[in-house]
């Protein structure tokens, strides 16, 4: 996949390992690992203001003309 892509987790997830989301950013080209302090497997129920503050610029850029 050579579009720009985030890979997130919380850093209290027990589902995905850091290790497996290195892996995977690491097998994107373009890809970017985030992780959310203190944050549990559902970023987006558990912290959606830090899922928010990370997507919305992520998602703008691309709009971005250039």
């Amino acid at each position: 996949m050579a579009v720009p892509t985030i890979v997130m987790r919380g850093s209290r997830d027990p589902i995905v390992p850091q290790e497996w989301a290195e892996e995977a950013t690491r097998l994107l080209p373009r890809g970017r690992l985030v992780i959310v302090r203190g944050a549990a497997h559902t970023i987006n129920y558990g912290a959606p203001e830090a899922l928010l503050r990370v997507v919305r610029p992520f998602l703008e850029a691309d709009r971005q003309p250039g």
